[in-house]
């Protein structure tokens, strides 16, 4: 049984495990680039709020609420599993020069981005609860990792490379 923390096989002994900033950067492209994609399908709701007559008191309805999470929640993983899968890169690594690959070596599968993107999102809809603690400490664990991983990193197995 390998444990998560052991070295890599002999595979992926060519790369070098990205580093926190890059992460970081590539996770903030990323996320702008999920704005630009949902903004569309989520100005009805948006436009209503900031167009309320007292700003600070600006509410959605439940419909609305709805319509954010999903298309939120959609976008997330379409994105993620799809570019992932497709390019072993989402946008934000394309431009910060890493690549995502399974622990082993070999690249990401459609399944494998998928369970990397559901976990991600699971773990963000937990620390809804709980103060964003377990988000927090999933983005800052790369620095303290031997692999650098995230915690939807070491459920998906899979490890962010430099290109």
């Amino acid at each position: 049984m390998q444990y998560y923390d052991e070295p890599l096989p002999q595979t992926i002994t060519p790369y070098e495990y990205a580093r926190w900033p890059r992460r970081i950067a590539s996770s903030i492209i990323d996320g702008l680039v999920l704005g630009v994609i949902t903004l569309p399908f989520l100005s009805p709701a948006l436009s209503h709020a900031l167009n309320a007559s007292d700003p600070t008191r600006a509410t959605f309805t439940g419909g609305e609420v709805r319509t954010i999470l999903v298309v939120s929640i959609t976008a997330q993983i379409l994105y993620f599993t799809g570019m992932h899968a497709w390019r072993g890169a989402t946008i934000g690594k394309i431009a910060t020069g890493t690549m995502l690959l399974r622990d082993d070596g070999s690249p990401v599968t459609a399944a494998v981005a998928f369970t990397r993107a559901v976990a991600l999102l699971g773990i963000n809809f937990v620390s809804g609860f709980l103060l964003s603690i377990p988000a927090i400490v999933n983005l800052l664990r790369p620095i303290w990792s031997p692999r650098r991983q995230t915690w939807h990193d070491q459920i998906a197995r899979t490890v962010v490379v430099r290109r």
